[in-house]
């Protein structure tokens, strides 16, 4: 409910902005609304956020991997790496556009294929894994403890995530960069909207795939068990545990969710290469760059910061990955989503121009105003 509801916002309000002003980084708006300094902020936020959020981007799949198939854990995270820096930085946006479709379509089969076999194997079927996690409290739907602390009912869900993914789809450089790559504001608008709803679906799915590992495993608990050594582990464990005997089945899953971290990387990849561009490097600090070097530095960019999200791995392993993702986008994008706000809907606020000499070159004169 709350990603449809930022479609109206996202549609009305953000891109039309973004699209009249022909932007390249999204925070170029902070730099044109509340000055140089306001813009080389929202950049560095951004490039610590996707930092961060790439290193768990890697670590999920590599955990799926290693209890798949028993690589070790480091070798996995090596191998992602190597993949997305290198047709990020080759190939630039148009490839990791061009991949994240081939992507999209793995993920698909992967999760259609978990959905229907688990289903089938499901005493029952979908009446009974549904009637299981009633009767466990898996389906308090309905919570209307309004404590900002509880971290699930309608209230935290739906008016904390309309917040959390506007944040995503609207201020997010990784989403605009795409969205502003078409040719005009109508496809953008279409585009922006599928993804939504395809987002909307692939999180159904999850939650589905979600109660089906739990009515199986309703009576043996593998993590009680000792079966697997952290929560993140269980749906790989369900996957080997029930279809592993399946042939192509395991190898497909692993597809699956190695194509969303590697498109979710790849894309945070490159968009961080254009803001340390265009708003590091070209507005924050004036270094001027020609666009054919621009090019040539965006794909060592690429790698550096492959290199440096790599690094990041060894602070976030060990820790719950879905929580430490929605804990980093929360705190960066809260605060460049009210910025972007403060900008679009209140006309007062302003930068603060000092008293100095601006010189205008008219018809060849140079005419000297003073700006309070």
């Amino acid at each position: 409910i709350s990603m449809i509801l930022v479609i109206p916002v996202a549609l009305k309000v953000f891109y039309p902005i973004y699209h009249e002003m022909q932007l390249t980084s999204c925070y170029e708006y902070l730099g044109v609304r509340f000055g140089r300094r306001m813009r080389l902020m929202g950049g560095i936020l951004y490039v610590l956020q996707m930092c961060f959020y790439t290193s768990v981007s890697v670590l999920a799949p590599a955990i799926a991997l290693s209890k798949a198939t028993g690589l070790n854990t480091r070798l996995a995270i090596i191998l992602i790496y190597l993949v997305c820096v290198f047709y990020s930085s080759q190939g630039g946006l148009k490839a990791v556009v061009i991949a994240d479709t081939f992507q999209a379509g793995v993920l698909f089969i992967s999760m259609a294929l978990i959905v229907i076999v688990g289903t089938s194997y499901q005493e029952g079927g979908v009446e009974e894994i549904f009637k299981i996690a009633k009767d466990n409290g898996r389906l308090d739907m309905f919570d209307f403890n309004p404590h900002p602390h509880q971290r699930h009912s309608v209230f935290s869900v739906i008016v904390g995530g309309f917040f959390y993914w506007t944040s995503l789809l609207c201020v997010n450089q990784s989403t605009v960069q795409k969205a502003m790559s078409l040719k005009s504001l109508t496809k953008a608008k279409i585009a922006l909207t599928l993804s939504v709803f395809g987002l909307v679906s692939v999180f159904l799915v999850n939650f589905y795939t979600g109660i089906m590992a739990f009515a199986h495993y309703e009576n043996c608990d593998p993590m009680k068990s000792g079966q697997i050594d952290a929560i993140d582990q269980l749906m790989p464990f369900y996957v080997m545990d029930m279809f592993g005997h399946i042939r192509f089945f395991v190898g497909i899953f692993v597809a699956g969710i190695f194509a969303a971290s590697l498109g979710t990387v790849a894309a945070c990849l490159s968009s961080l290469s254009a803001v340390t561009m265009e708003d590091l490097l070209i507005a924050g600090f004036n270094v001027k760059i020609s666009p054919q070097k621009g090019s040539y530095y965006a794909k060592w960019m690429a790698v550096g910061y492959g290199i440096f999200s790599f690094g990041l791995i060894f602070l976030v392993e060990g820790r719950d990955v879905l929580q430490a993702t929605l804990t980093l986008n929360g705190l960066v994008g809260g605060i460049l989503l009210g910025l972007f706000s403060l900008g679009i809907f209140f006309k007062s606020a302003n930068v603060k121009i000092h008293r100095h000499i601006v010189a205008y070159v008219i018809e060849e004169k140079t005419i000297a105003l003073k700006i309070d």
